[in-house]
């Protein structure tokens, strides 16, 4: 995975909100689970193919890559690679959204407001949004669209491409299926590193400094913060 650049920082290491000390530490999990993760089945796959080869043979037995997806319970390696980039997806989209709620509530904080959603439901997108479109920061531009329905095909869809749009939208190569190659992995990660990079930007002068916005007690799902309150 790409490394996180901190030429970008125009601020302190104290000027840092919390929702992005959390950020970082998603995806740096997430980043040595791909690594780690690839590392070790690669060399645990070798190993397995090595130890069918140098196996004395019969010569009626099946062929060696044959052995091994049985041995893999019926997963190809290619496969378990798809797997692991889908995952890998997934769980930055995840970390990504969480960001942005959570700093967009610790700019609510400081204007004595909180998102009116109960304590176990999430943000809905939209508002999310507006929110962020009030501090002068588009977080659903063309490229971030791309990568969350990416997320909604893997998700709800296992990567199956139905249409023909589907295929276009996903530059896939045999056109069943979302081509997950690495480089398209770090693409898309690499594209929601830079919305949150400007989301923070856009977020720190108002956690750590006076200014205000007015028109944020204005936002969708924002109601006045009720002092003492733990749970809705």
């Amino acid at each position: 995975m790409e490394e996180l650049d901190p030429a970008w920082r125009g601020w302190s290491d104290a000027q840092e909100t919390a929702a992005f000390d959390e950020w970082c530490l998603a995806r740096s999990d997430i980043a040595a689970f791909h690594h780690l993760t690839a590392r070790w089945s690669t060399k645990a796959i070798d190993k397995m193919l090595a130890a069918i080869n140098q196996s004395p043979g019969t010569g009626d037995e099946p062929d060696p890559i044959d052995i091994l997806f049985s041995q893999l319970h019926n997963v190809m390696p290619h496969d378990y690679d798809w797997m692991l980039r889908s995952a890998t997806v997934k769980d930055s989209v995840t970390a990504f959204e969480v960001y942005l709620e959570s700093a967009a509530a610790e700019v609510l904080h400081q204007h004595d407001l909180e998102w009116a959603v109960r304590a176990d439901r999430s943000v809905n997108w939209g508002d999310l949004k507006s929110f962020y479109t009030r501090l002068g920061v588009d977080v659903d531009t063309e490229e971030v669209r791309r990568v969350r329905d990416l997320r909604h095909t893997l998700v709800h869809r296992r990567g199956a491409l139905r249409t023909e749009d589907d295929r276009k939208q996903f530059h896939t190569r045999d056109g069943l299926i979302v081509d997950l190659d690495l480089d398209y992995v770090k693409q898309s990660t690499s594209v929601l590193t830079e919305v949150v990079q400007a989301a923070e930007q856009a977020v720190v002068p108002y956690v750590f400094t006076s200014r205000r916005e007015p028109s944020l007690s204005h936002a969708n799902k924002v109601r006045p913060r009720v002092r003492g309150r733990t749970g809705q």
